[in-house]
């Protein structure tokens, strides 16, 4: 069983379903690949908690891409990201501060990542394995200007409360500008380069994290 577990102050926007916008949520998202039964049974800690909302069901793959509720239009928004060995007690304390009422950060959300993603598979490509255990995401929207500094200073918080466990990123997740050389080893990317160079001299495709020809 894979859980994802995330605090979320929904925005007042439009776009945001009514069921939930302008509201504040604990979530916790879930991905079994076991019985309905054994799922069930294993998620009764959770549902004993008296959640708001119980929307867990067997259902079809393809609804793992809707199932954050992901607005389907752009946002403007600032994030921080990590991949961390571990959660502290003591960072779980203060996670839950700085995610709590009144915080400008719009989103705190903890991934259970490690297993097959410790394993690289053969033939994997240039990130075939993600270190650590938990990976961390948190974003502010910031719809004004006046708001931008608040939500840097609850990231800026978040990134410090984390950083002894931190062991390193996941790039998909990296949306700031990023020395791209800091997701690979120094084989790994020279061969990147390498293949920049034959295919892309012109470095025509760099919308990502960019890979300088060798």
């Amino acid at each position: 069983m894979t859980t994802w577990a995330s605090v979320i102050h929904f925005p007042p926007f439009p776009e945001i379903p009514e069921v939930v916008r302008g509201k504040s949520f604990m979530i916790v998202l879930v991905s079994f690949l076991g019985s309905g039964a054994e799922g069930s049974r294993l998620l009764e800690p959770v549902r004993e908690l008296g959640p708001a909302m119980d929307t867990l069901a067997t259902t079809e793959p393809i609804a793992l891409a809707t199932q954050a509720m992901d607005p389907d239009s752009p946002l403007p928004f600032r994030s921080t990201t990590a991949l961390l060995d571990r959660l502290t007690p003591e960072a779980i304390e203060e996670v839950a501060r700085l995610a709590g009422p009144g915080s400008p950060l719009t989103l705190v959300e903890f991934r259970h990542v490690g297993g097959a993603l410790h394993r690289a598979a053969p033939g994997a490509g240039a990130r075939a394995t993600l270190p650590g255990n938990v990976a961390m995401l948190s974003l502010g929207v910031v719809p004004d200007p006046a708001l931008d500094p608040a939500v840097q200073e609850g990231l800026r918080a978040l990134t410090q409360t984390v950083a002894p466990e931190k062991v390193g990123d996941y790039p998909n997740f990296v949306m700031a500008p990023t020395d791209a050389s800091s997701f690979f080893d120094a084989g790994t990317w020279a061969r990147l380069q390498r293949v920049k160079a034959a295919y892309d001299p012109e470095d025509v495709f760099r919308g990502n994290h960019q890979v300088p020809p060798a």
